[in-house]
């Protein structure tokens, strides 16, 4: 195996790591709610914005409504989110955070500020190698994929 293979083999497992720490966290401390990535990522933009609509939200993602339909079906049976239709157009669908919704993103949001804070303790010229390292592996998968995130 070339020095070069050794790299990229290094490289896709330290990826591989990243995805399994990363979903391997529980985002409900007090449930054991599992959620995917993008669920987690729906729940804490649908928190930010207050409330949006489906399609606004699949923009926002870059996925399709039918990706974005099953997602949003997962957490309204957990109960973190809730769909109102427009009386005006009842095509028209905004959400909005449930309260468990609400402790849920409070909850993921800690940890998103833990892990800030764990970063912080690392030196500037380090953060910027890590950084630039990760562009680069997302400039290389957005050539591949050909959608930007």
């Amino acid at each position: 195996m070339s020095r070069s293979d050794k790299t990229i083999s290094g490289i896709i497992d330290a990826l591989r790591r990243i995805f399994i720490a990363l979903e391997g966290q529980p985002c409900s401390p007090d449930k054991g709610i599992d959620l995917t990535g993008r669920q987690v990522i729906a729940l804490l933009l649908i928190g930010v914005q207050g409330s949006l609509t489906v399609s606004r939200l699949a923009a926002l993602m870059s996925l399709k409504m039918a990706a974005v339909s099953g997602l949003l079906k997962r957490l309204e049976d957990l109960k973190l989110i809730c769909r109102c239709h427009n009386i005006g157009d009842r095509r028209v669908v905004t959400l909005s955070l449930t309260q468990a919704g609400s402790r849920m993103a409070r909850a993921i949001s800690v940890r998103g500020r833990d892990f800030i804070a764990a970063m912080e303790l690392n030196d500037a010229s380090r953060l910027e190698a890590i950084q630039y390292s990760l562009e680069c592996i997302v400039d290389i998968l957005e050539s591949q994929i050909g959608r930007k995130g």
